[in-house]
């Protein structure tokens, strides 16, 4: 596996600055949507993630975040919600490859 193959299979947190506060997710892997039948990108951290079954590069099994921060962990379908995504409760957009 390459770099690049690594970065189509990661999502990034549009708007992170100085201002942003700690917690707020801002590099996370792709297989985090808005659908938990199909894969529907989240348009912005404010909304519902789901682990999508066909999402790359974990499917529906787990999912990796990174923090602004630097503070990186794993979630779990059972434990993936709100709460444990998007602390903060930060409002950005997010991209997709």
């Amino acid at each position: 596996m390459t770099s690049l193959d690594v970065l189509l299979m990661t999502a990034i947190t549009v708007g992170v600055n100085d201002e942003t506060k700690d917690g707020t997710p801002v590099l996370f892997t792709a297989n985090i949507g808005s659908d938990p039948h199909s894969f529907s990108p989240l348009y912005g951290l404010a909304d519902t993630p789901y682990l999508a079954p066909n999402g790359l590069p974990f499917g529906d099994v787990q999912c990796i975040i990174v923090l602004n921060g630097g503070a990186a962990f794993t979630l779990k379908p059972s434990t993936l919600n709100k709460g444990a995504f998007n602390s903060v409760g930060a409002t950005n957009t997010v991209l997709y490859p």
